[in-house]
């Protein structure tokens, strides 16, 4: 598989390494390793995930404040029913 140079140099630089392991990234990494259980063969696999490249394009905030939610769900035991909605965890400016 060729693999552009760019793309090559991107992550051979090192600014990905830790960006799953953060804040509601971890939901991403959950996710990923999900899918790859899920659905890859056991056989030894090379994957190559490109990030969707939303630098500078406009994102739903909505989505941000749902991955927000389905973290703190995740790490607590007892969480706050009002917390589990979406709009609680807006930005306040």
């Amino acid at each position: 598989m060729n693999i552009d140079d760019d793309i090559v140099k991107h992550y051979e630089s090192g600014v990905e390494s830790s960006r799953l392991f953060v804040g509601v990234s971890q939901l991403e990494r959950e996710r990923t390793k999900e899918i790859i259980l899920r659905y890859l063969d056991k056989a030894p696999s090379k994957i190559l995930d490109v990030g969707g490249a939303t630098q500078g394009i406009q994102v739903d905030r909505c989505v941000l404040y749902i991955c927000r939610s389905s973290v703190y769900f995740a790490e607590t035991k007892n969480p706050d029913p009002e917390l589990l909605k979406w709009w609680n965890w807006k930005d306040k400016n």
